[in-house]
């Protein structure tokens, strides 16, 4: 099977939306990695670029304003939900199938059966017709709709079904690979990691994405060959919650930041992330903000505690002034964390940038010449 990572699915994604059959991909991974919510990520683009509202709400299934990006996890329905309900025809001589409305008949959008495999075959035996006709029965899929599937692998204890191999046979099928923390380059081809590529522009927060860079093996924890697995277990869907769990606690609420991780990714990674955010404090931040001088770290748990203390301290003061001082700052470090740093910067303050032209003109002269086209 293809293995991909994210930033090459999307690709797959408009390429195969723009065939007029649109080909319908079965997308297979691990549990955690964000499956779905690469599918969603594709639609939320894609309304984007056809100028239409997206939408989630079954409500808009068939508003033909709006570009719908429906998740049907096929176990939860019954056969009549996908198929319709029996009813004889007017002059009872056949049987038809009245559509009870969960897909659309019209417009565009995207239609995800999430957890295919963990159909039943019964369930599953509805998506034959459905992706290799794209109509069942009565019903037939909008040409503006495409059609997906995605499930986790049988080696994840997610007491998943056999796909029947005609069913795999339909599909076109791509396996999606745990990210990488980092940017990467394989095969000439330049793939932009989780944090680039997700974490920063979603606002995770900044002491998870400065602690993943140093920590890359933390991202995604999870052994399949261990006879026995802890419930908590780090992934980037889990790293997600965490980060909603602990923004807005400070540094040295120890204890409730050591709660908050441990509950999500397990006691062990708590303990040494909340281990890592003090090496920071031996640096006087604020200190540093209005002197503009500071010893670089030559480790590099210090150096990604550094910058992640940095960008904290501007997200709670966001001034004018203090975005000149963090770009000052940034520059004390190599381009590639110049370019992480003010890629969290800009993300946390959309302003950040018109703040630094506005009030240091000649620098910004500058960081656009030699930053800017290395930046997201």
């Amino acid at each position: 099977m293809i293995s991909l990572y994210h930033a090459q699915f999307q690709s797959v994604l408009d390429r195969m939306y723009s065939l007029p059959t649109k080909l319908a991909v079965m997308l297979t991974g691990t549990f955690g990695i964000g499956k779905t919510e690469a599918v969603r990520r594709f639609a939320m683009r894609k309304a984007k670029e056809l100028g239409l509202e997206f939408s989630q709400d079954f409500a808009d299934v068939n508003n033909e304003k709006k570009f719908m990006f429906l998740v049907l996890p096929l176990h939860q329905y019954e056969p009549a939900e996908i198929k319709g309900l029996p009813f004889p025809n007017a002059d009872r001589t056949q049987t038809v199938y009245l559509p009870v409305g969960l897909l659309p008949t019209k417009g565009q959008g995207v239609v995800l059966l999430d957890e295919i495999n963990l159909a039943p075959p019964m369930l599953q035996s509805n998506a034959y017709q459905l992706i290799e006709d794209r109509r069942l029965g009565f019903y037939r899929v909008p040409d503006g709709v495409m059609i997906l599937g995605a499930g986790n692998r049988d080696d994840d204890r997610g007491h998943t079904f056999d796909m029947a191999m005609p069913l795999n046979n339909r599909f076109l099928h791509a396996e999606l690979l745990v990210p990488p923390v980092d940017d990467i380059e394989v095969s000439g081809e330049k793939i932009r990691g989780w944090a680039n590529d997700y974490a920063i522009p979603s606002g995770v927060d900044h002491r998870i994405v400065n602690y993943l860079m140093y920590q890359k093996k933390h991202l995604f924890t999870y052994d399949p060959t261990k006879d026995v697995c802890e419930p908590t277990i780090a992934t980037p869907r889990m790293w997600d919650k965490v980060s909603t769990l602990i923004k807005g606690i400070p540094d040295t609420a120890e204890d409730l930041l050591y709660r908050y991780i441990g509950m999500g990714v397990g006691t062990g990674i708590a303990q040494e992330m909340v281990a890592w955010i003090k090496l920071s404090k031996k640096y006087d931040i604020t200190k540093i903000f209005t002197s503009g001088k500071f010893e670089k770290p030559t480790q590099v748990d210090q150096l990604y505690s550094l910058i992640s203390a940095f960008v904290g301290h501007y997200s709670e003061k966001s001034t004018a002034e203090n975005a000149v001082r963090l770009l000052d700052l940034s520059l004390v470090f190599n381009k590639e964390h110049t370019c992480m740093l003010l890629n969290q910067a800009k993300h946390m303050d959309k302003d950040f940038f018109t703040k630094v032209k506005k009030n240091a003109p000649d620098k910004f002269t500058k960081l656009a010449d030699s930053i800017f086209p290395l930046l997201i």
